[in-house]
């Protein structure tokens, strides 16, 4: 980024309409949301090859719920409170407990975050 050179100019100064800056805000904010998901919660996800091994998605882990019709602005939390292993015991699908009740997802549509405990 560049220096500031300057103080922004006052609302009253400026020649953009109040549905004009509404939709430069919109636009913002659609931005962020779409770099977020794309530098940080990829990121998260931590794709492996099927040949190497990784650990897990286990009990208590707290997750995104990626949901491609919706914004990641208003994805939900949930935490996982079962998990259903296949026959090879790699866990795929887990269920979720989230403000709106209990859901199965596969493990492919969830971002487990990183959790600090004391």
């Amino acid at each position: 980024g560049e220096e500031i050179k300057g103080l922004p100019e006052t609302v009253e100064e400026s020649k953009l309409t109040l549905k004009r800056r509404w939709d430069i805000v919109q636009k913002l904010k659609l931005n962020f949301w779409r770099r977020w998901q794309i530098d940080y919660l990829n990121s998260m996800q931590g794709r492996t090859k099927w040949k190497s091994s990784t650990s897990n998605i286990k009990l208590g882990d707290v997750v995104i719920i990626k949901e491609g019709n919706l914004s990641p602005s208003v994805w939900s939390l949930g935490k996982v409170v079962s998990t259903l292993p296949g026959k090879d015991g790699i866990v795929r699908v887990v269920t979720l407990k989230t403000t709106k009740g209990l859901y199965q997802r596969p493990i492919v549509k969830l971002c487990i975050l990183p959790v600090h405990q004391e």
